[in-house]
């Protein structure tokens, strides 16, 4: 969520499927991707909020969410 919004579905990327140098295409690393419009990013202060959907039952340990990075590219 970006300032309370419901961004929708994200394309979801996978850095080391990308990289054909990449010996492994398996990472636990992955960018999630939305496109969007100009009056979702104007200046000053956003709100992101994460939400987990969906689990692998079998996964039992706490989900910690340890290093976020926002890119954004503007078009002109």
């Amino acid at each position: 969520m970006l300032d309370g919004v419901a961004l929708g579905t994200p394309v979801v990327r996978d850095a080391a499927a990308e990289d054909a140098a990449d010996p492994s295409d398996v990472s636990e690393n992955a960018w999630l991707c939305w496109n969007l419009i100009a009056a979702q990013v104007r200046r000053g202060v956003h709100q992101i909020q994460l939400r987990l959907l969906e689990r692998d039952a079998r996964l039992r340990v706490p989900l910690r969410i340890e290093h976020v990075e926002i890119y954004l590219q503007y078009r002109r």
